[in-house]
C-alpha cells in the first residue's frame, strides 16, 4: 500500500515519533530511499510476560513503513527468552510464544494495520544451521563480558551467563532475516549499539536502528509487564478494569510531567486513530500527514470537523450540558489542558472510552479463539487456578498487584511517616481469611480498594527492610536477584494489607489515618457495608476516630 510519496515525504513519514539511533543509521535510511528500494524491517518481541498496551507504539509504527513502501518481519525472540528467563521451561516459553503470535496479530488488526505487508518468524527457527552456529561462535570470541553487560540493565545485573548470549542472538537476527531496519524501544539501544560494532567483523553488512519512545506507567516510569497491575494497562483487561485503572493515574490538573495519561493519547490513540482514518478507504491522503477528504478519527465525537483524530466531552460550568473540544493534533490538546480548558476527569473519560473502544476487538478474538486461550492457560499457569471451570483471573486477581516498594514499619514507627512520603506495611490482619487489599491514600481518595486474589498462598514472614526507604527500595526492585525475589513474594503474601503513601503529602493528618490502619490491623472486620468514594475524600478527616475506624472495617469485608 506504498504511496506516491518522495524520497523526503518517505523519509518523514518513517521516522516521525522515532528517534534516529545515530547519524549514520539516518545516512543509512535515505541511501536506502534514494535507491527506490523496499525496505524490509525488523522488530522484536521475547515471549516473556504478558504484554500491556506500551505494545501498541511500536505496532502503530508498521503503518508508516508500509505507506513508504516498506514490510515488517515481527521477530518473535524465543531463544532470547528462555535464555533471560532461565526459570521456566522451553515447553512453557513455547507457549507463551503462541500467546503473543495470537495477541500481536489481533492487536495489528484491532489497530488497522494491513497485514499482508506483515510476517511473523521465531528466533529458534533459523538457529538450527551450521553457518548460524559457526557466526555465533566468532561473535561470541569477539565480544568480552562487558560488551555484553553494557547492552542493558536485564543483561548487565545478571550473575547467570544465559543472559549474556542475547544480545548476541538478537544481532545475528538482522543477518539471517536479511532486514534493512531494526526498531525497538529506547531500552534497545546498547543492543543496537553491539550489532553496528560486531556484525561487520563477520563480514555483514551494519544496519540502520529506529528508536520508539517506551509508554509511562500509569504512575510514572516504565510501563513494564513485571511492574504491579495498577501502573500498567494490559491489552485484555475487561472495560471495567480499564476505566478503574485510569482513575487511579497520575494526573495532575495542568500538568504534562508525570502525568500517566496524556502519553496515552500522544503515543497510542492519536497515531490509531490517523491510521483507521487513513486505512479505511483507498490511500487517499495528500502529503504525509495529509488526510482523505470527509473522514475523521474513530475517536472523533460525532459531527466533528474534518481531520479531527480525538474529542474530549465537557461539562458547561453553569448546567449539565456537554459539548465537545475537537483535536487534529496531540500538541492543541496538550495546550488546552495545560491551560485548564480539560479537566482531568474529563480525560481520563475520553482515554477509557477510546481505549476500550479498541482493545474490544482483541477481547472477542480472545473469547473466539480456543488455541489461543489453550497457550495463555499452558504458558501463564498462574493465571488458571485449578476449581476455576477455565476461567482467566485477571491481573488484579492473579496477585500481581506487587507492594514490592513497600517499607514495613512497626507501630511506633509508622509516627515519623510526616518526614515524608513512603510506602507503610500497616501489619498482619487478625481475621480467619486472608485480606486481599492496598489501600492507596492519595491522590484519588483517603483510601482505594484494589482487589487481589491469594487465599491459596500460606502467610510468610517479612524480610526485616524497616530501614530501607523508599528511594532506596525504588532501585532495589529493579533488580532481579534472590533478595528482591524474597521481598516480592512476602510483601504479597496473603497476611497482610498494604498502605500506600507514595504520593501522599507529608501531613499530621496522613501518619494519623496511618496508625489508625495499623491500629486497626488488629480487629477483626464484621458488618459488611457499602463503601462510596466520596465517603473518603482527600484532604482532613471531619468524622471522629471512632467514626473513621468504623467505616475503614466495613471497607475490608
Amino acid at each position: 500500500m506504498a504511496t506516491a510519496l518522495g524520497a523526503e515525504q518517505k523519509y518523514s513519514l518513517i521516522t516521525r515519533r522515532l528517534e534516529i539511533q545515530n547519524g549514520w543509521s539516518g545516512q543509512k535510511l535515505q541511501s536506502l530511499l534514494a535507491q527506490g528500494k523496499g525496505i524490509k524491517y525488523q522488530w522484536v518481541t521475547a515471549p516473556t510476560g504478558k504484554p500491556h498496551i506500551g505494545y501498541f507504539i511500536p505496532l502503530i509504527k508498521f503503518a508508516d513503513f508500509i505507506r513508504a513502501g516498506g514490510e515488517i518481519v515481527v521477530e518473535f525472540i524465543d531463544t532470547y527468552a528462555f535464555l533471560v528467563n532461565y526459570k521456566f521451561p522451553w515447553e512453557q516459553v513455547r507457549h507463551r510464544t503462541k500467546y503473543y503470535k495470537a495477541l500481536i496479530t489481533a492487536a495489528l488488526k484491532a489497530v488497522g494495520v494491513p497485514m499482508s505487508y506483515v510476517s511473523m518468524v521465531e528466533m529458534s527457527s533459523y538457529q538450527v544451521t551450521q553457518q548460524y552456529m559457526v557466526d555465533f561462535w566468532k561473535l561470541c570470541a569477539l565480544c568480552s563480558q562487558q560488551d555484553a553487560r553494557d547492552t542493558g540493565a536485564e543483561v548487565g545485573a545478571s550473575t547467570m551467563l544465559s543472559p549474556l548470549l542475547t544480545p548476541l542472538l538478537q544481532e545475528l537476527g538482522e543477518e539471517y532475516l536479511g532486514v534493512d531496519v531494526e526498531f525497538g524501544g529506547t531500552d534497545q539501544r546498547g543492543i543496537f549499539n553491539l550489532g553496528e560494532q560486531f556484525l561487520p567483523d563477520l563480514g555483514y553488512e551494519k544496519r540502520a536502528h529506529l528508536l520508539n519512545e517506551l509508554l509511562p506507567s500509569l504512575t510514572g516510569g516504565k510501563m513494564s509487564s513485571s511492574h504491579p497491575a495498577h501502573t500498567k494497562i494490559m491489552f485484555l483487561d475487561d472495560a471495567d478494569a480499564v476505566v478503574e485503572k485510569l482513575a487511579g493515574a497520575a494526573c495532575p490538573p495542568g500538568t504534562v510531567q508525570g502525568n500517566g495519561v496524556l502519553p496515552i493519547i500522544e503515543h497510542i490513540l492519536m497515531p490509531i486513530s490517523e491510521i483507521r482514518m487513513l486505512f479505511t478507504e483507498s490511500d487517499k491522503a495528500n502529503g504525509v500527514n495529509g488526510h482523505a477528504s470527509s473522514r475523521v478519527g474513530m475517536f472523533a465525537a460525532k459531527g466533528a470537523s474534518e481531520g479531527t483524530l480525538f474529542s474530549v466531552s465537557i461539562r458547561g460550568a453553569s448546567c449539565e450540558c456537554r459539548s465537545h473540544r475537537n483535536y487534529c493534533t496531540y500538541e492543541a490538546l496538550q495546550k488546552d489542558y495545560v491551560a485548564g480548558l480539560i479537566d482531568a476527569d474529563a480525560l481520563k473519560d475520553a482515554v477509557a472510552r477510546a481505549l476500550n473502544q479498541v482493545l474490544q476487538p482483541i477481547r472477542d478474538m480472545y473469547a473466539a479463539d480456543n488455541e489461543w486461550r489453550q497457550a495463555d492457560q499452558a504458558g501463564y499457569p498462574e493465571d488458571w487456578p485449578e476449581g476455576q471451570n477455565g476461567r482467566r483471573r485477571s491481573e488484579d486477581e492473579e496477585g500481581s498487584f506487587k507492594a514490592p516498594s513497600s517499607v514495613p514499619l512497626s507501630g511506633s514507627e509508622l509516627s515519623n511517616v510526616v518526614t515524608g512520603p513512603a510506602l507503610v506495611q500497616c501489619g498482619e490482619i487478625a481475621t480467619t481469611k486472608p485480606p486481599k487489599t492496598l489501600i492507596s491514600v492519595y491522590p484519588q481518595t483517603v483510601f482505594h480498594k484494589v482487589v487481589s486474589e491469594s487465599d491459596k498462598m500460606a502467610p510468610v514472614q517479612l524480610p526485616d527492610v524497616s530501614t530501607v526507604t523508599a528511594v532506596d527500595l525504588a532501585r532495589l526492585i529493579e533488580r532481579d536477584d534472590a533478595e528482591t525475589t524474597r521481598l516480592v513474594e512476602a510483601l504479597e503474601s496473603p497476611g497482610y494489607f498494604y498502605l500506600d503513601l507514595r504520593n501522599a503529602p507529608a501531613t499530621k493528618a496522613i501518619a494519623d489515618q496511618a496508625r489508625l490502619m495499623y491500629a486497626l490491623s488488629e480487629n477483626y472486620f464484621e458488618q459488611p457495608a457499602e463503601i462510596k468514594a466520596e465517603d473518603f475524600r482527600q484532604g482532613q478527616p471531619s468524622w471522629s476516630d471512632r467514626g473513621f475506624v468504623a467505616r475503614i472495617r466495613r471497607l475490608f469485608t
